[in-house]
């Protein structure tokens, strides 16, 4: 089976959605949703991804996210990876939470915004939570109308914008309140979604960028990726010891292996290699283990 087309690009606006494994939750209690809402705030500070737009259900999850910097793939690999481990650790648990790869629909901002964000607004009415989108309280829709803080790591004014210059939020709310357009309802009705929402131009425009780019992140595109064998020289290098010693695992409980923690760490941030690559270059069992990495 082909992998779905990843378009990556530095700017991209995305509705990206993951569900549980065999379809089982992924929020059980509020205090899952709690961690995952602290991870979106690490991840906006990390990648410098912005959240437009969150919904938190019970088996799955909806976000509306804009990468200035081209680099969705690594956003994702982070907050599904940290949030399995973080979510295992709780439950004292082990093993993977999601199904498989998150989905992502580039979205063509001009067009669609405005109606993406609605319809991830509306999933709780959609699936008979709540009567009004106003009464779920682990969307970002109550900030959106102005009965919750915005926290700083949300942006709503490009999609407020769209509104008009006055009453936005009173115009945002009224907006949603007319339910799904048609349009809409019929894209995310399909049984495979389609990876671009937009209108013909844009679709035209994407898919002749992808022609000389395709699955190459804007991020990866102007410089060479960092293998994890450079990562371990380097820091060998400044912890000033033997390369073979970051390959070691700590014995004893309580003890700390300093050098190989940190390259960890900077393969992950600085390198951009996923937790499932670290395990196995570094010899873990799981990527679950690489608790430094976080």
């Amino acid at each position: 089976m082909s992998r779905p087309l990843r378009i990556e690009y530095s700017g991209a606006y995305y509705h990206v959605m993951n569900r549980g494994a065999g379809r089982l939750p992924i929020f059980q209690h509020d205090d899952h949703r709690a961690v995952f809402l602290k991870l979106l705030r690490e991840t906006h500070e990390m990648f410098k991804a912005e959240i437009h737009a969150y919904c938190l259900m019970g088996n799955h999850y909806h976000l509306l996210i804009r990468t200035p910097s081209g680099n969705l793939s690594r956003v994702m690999r982070h907050l599904n990876g940290v949030y399995t481990q973080r979510y295992n650790r709780l439950e004292k648990i082990d093993g993977p939470l999601f199904r498989g790869r998150y989905k992502a629909i580039l979205v063509d901002a001009d067009s669609y915004l405005l109606n993406v964000s609605r319809y991830i607004h509306l999933n709780p009415v959609a699936a008979g939570m709540v009567k009004k989108a106003a009464q779920y309280p682990w969307s970002s829709y109550p900030v959106y109308i102005g009965k919750t803080q915005e926290p700083f790591w949300l942006t709503t004014s490009d999609t407020l914008s769209m509104t008009g210059q006055r009453q936005q939020k009173q115009r945002y709310q009224s907006f949603v309140e007319q339910g799904i357009d048609q349009d809409t309802e019929k894209f995310y009705g399909r049984k495979k979604l389609l990876p671009i929402l937009g209108s013909e131009g844009f679709v035209n425009n994407i898919m002749n960028r992808q022609t000389s780019h395709q699955e190459i992140p804007a991020s990866r595109q102007n410089h060479q990726e960092i293998s994890l064998n450079d990562v371990v020289r380097v820091s060998a290098r400044v912890f000033s010891v033997p390369e073979a010693t970051l390959y070691e695992t700590p014995r004893g409980r309580g003890q700390l292996n300093t050098a190989r923690s940190a390259a960890m760490y900077l393969g992950r941030k600085y390198a951009g290699h996923s937790l499932n690559e670290i395990a196995e270059y570094f010899g873990l069992n799981h990527y679950g283990q690489c608790i430094r990495c976080n």
